[in-house]
C-alpha cells in the first residue's frame, strides 16, 4: 500500500500544478500559460526513469522551447515557415539557443579545469556534439573552432542572457554530476563523465 502511495506522488503533484494554473488563468498570457503547463506534464513524465533515460518527450520539450522563443518575439520554425523567420537585426534575445551555448560552454570549462588542453577538450567535446546529432540553431554542426569562440564571447559579445546561464549550468554540473569535493579540481575522467550527461539532456531535450 505504501508503494502505491509513493507511485502517485508525482501525479498528484501535476494535479495540484495544473489545477494551481487554471486558478491563475486570468492573469496569465494564453502562451505563459500553456508554456507552465507543459513544464508541469514534461516534470511528471521525467520523474519516471523510462521516460528520463530515453528520448520519448523529445518532440514535447521542442514544443516547449519553441513556446518560450515565441514569448520572446522569435518565430520559431516549429511553428512558421523559413520565408517568416524575423531579420537578424532585429534577433530576439533570450531565446533558448541560449541554453545551448551555455551547455556546450560549461562543459567545456569543465573539461579545461581538469587540466585538458584547450585543443584537446574542443576536439572531445565536438566529437561527443556529432555522435549526439547536436547541431547550431541554424543546422551547421558544432565544430571545435565554433566551441573555442563561444568560450572567447564570454563576457563579452555572447547573446544577451548567455553568461548568465552559464554560471547556473557550471553549477548544475558540479552539484549533479561530479562526484568529487567542489573544492578540487575535477579528475578528466570525472569531467567527461560530467559533459556525457549533459549533452545526454541536450539531446533529450530536442537540440
Amino acid at each position: 500500500m505504501t508503494g502505491h502511495l509513493v507511485k502517485q506522488a508525482p501525479y498528484e503533484e501535476l494535479i495540484e500544478r495544473l489545477l494551481d494554473l487554471q486558478r491563475r488563468e486570468a492573469s496569465l498570457a494564453p502562451l505563459e500559460a500553456c508554456f507552465q503547463a507543459l513544464g508541469a506534464v514534461l516534470c511528471f513524465l521525467n520523474a519516471d526513469a523510462r521516460v528520463k533515460d530515453s528520448e520519448a518527450t523529445k518532440p514535447l520539450f521542442q514544443l516547449l522551447f519553441a513556446i518560450f522563443d515565441r514569448q520572446r518575439g522569435a518565430k520559431p520554425e516549429l511553428f512558421f515557415d523559413a520565408s517568416d523567420l524575423p531579420d537578424k537585426s532585429a534577433k530576439p534575445t533570450h531565446t533558448s539557443s541560449i541554453i545551448l551555448r551555455a551547455v556546450v560552454n560549461a562543459a567545456f570549462f569543465i573539461l579545461l579545469e581538469a587540466g585538458m588542453s584547450q585543443q584537446e577538450a574542443g576536439k572531445w567535446l565536438a566529437r561527443e556534439l556529432e555522435h549526439s546529432g547536436i547541431k547550431q540553431s541554424n543546422g551547421r554542426p558544432i565544430e571545435t573552432k565554433v566551441i573555442a569562440r563561444w568560450r572567447a564571447e564570454y563576457g563579452g559579445k555572447a547573446p544577451k542572457g548567455s553568461d548568465e546561464a552559464l554560471v547556473i549550468f557550471v553549477q548544475g554540473l558540479r552539484e549533479r554530476y561530479l562526484q568529487e569535493p567542489s573544492d578540487s579540481p575535477p579528475t578528466q575522467q570525472g569531467a567527461k563523465m560530467a559533459a556525457a550527461l549533459f549533452i545526454k539532456l541536450l539531446k533529450t531535450g530536442g537540440f
